[in-house]
């Protein structure tokens, strides 16, 4: 599948953030430059890891202008399920050093709400999208905004991403669960086997692009060959934030 085709297979497809918003996923990169990670379901243990891989940069993709998401195939209680566990930092912080006040951006089509000492308000244009956080410190957890559920799996199928038992049981798989494993990582089992994540056999493989801004800007893809199969971490940053 060429570069080109790939935001007219996606012209259609919608995800929900998780107040439930249906949102069109070109949305996502329409006014600014994100890296979103498609993970292969919400109770997965690579995902889990994928989460941390990408929020270990989180200061880089800030730094850059480059805002961080994560998509799932799966419902909406699923996603928040997975936002509340891995307290994933999505979106995008930027600090001001004159009044040490920090503005965290996020995607369009949220409308105003209270979390916690934090003011969103829905945004328009990209600078308006700024969310000004009064007194924030940012060592303190954010709303964990950027996580989207794709109950129907259409941007999968819209980006043709592989498949099957065989690209879920390899013995590269194998060695790196036992690897996760020893670091701490866990399968949530409960959620795993979720009727919409049996429904399709969990076989489900994800991947990651670097896209916008603008609906049809997408400059990297990568599709995952098995499960974890994370890129190497410099080939993101090259193509997000040189």
């Amino acid at each position: 599948m060429g570069g080109e085709e790939i935001p007219n297979l996606l012209d259609t497809v919608k995800v929900f953030d998780l107040n439930g918003n249906e949102i069109q996923i070109s949305d996502l990169w329409k006014d600014r430059k994100a890296v979103i990670a498609f993970a292969r379901h919400f109770g997965c243990v690579f995902c889990r890891k994928r989460a941390d891989y990408l929020a270990s940069k989180k200061d880089i993709f800030d730094a850059s202008g480059v805002a961080l998401v994560l998509i799932g195939p799966g419902s909406i209680d699923q996603a928040k399920a997975f936002s509340e566990q891995t307290k994933f930092k999505g979106g995008m912080l930027l600090n001001e050093p004159e009044t040490g006040a920090s503005y965290y951006i996020s995607a369009v089509g949220f409308e105003s709400f209270d979390f916690g000492n934090a003011v969103y308000c829905e945004a328009v244009e990209w600078m308006t999208k700024m969310i000004t956080v009064i007194g924030y410190d940012s060592s303190e957890d954010v709303a964990n905004q950027e996580v989207y559920a794709d109950p129907s799996h259409s941007s999968y199928e819209a980006l043709r991403f592989v498949s099957g038992v065989t690209t879920t049981f390899t013995p590269k798989a194998g060695l790196k669960i036992i690897q996760l494993y020893m670091e701490g990582y866990r399968q949530d089992w409960k959620l795993s086997f979720q009727k919409d994540t049996v429904a399709r056999g969990g076989w489900q493989q994800g991947g990651i692009i670097v896209a916008g801004p603008g609906k049809t800007n997408i400059s990297y893809i990568h599709k995952d060959k098995e499960a974890g199969d994370d890129p190497d971490i410099e080939d993101i940053l090259k193509a997000c934030c040189s």
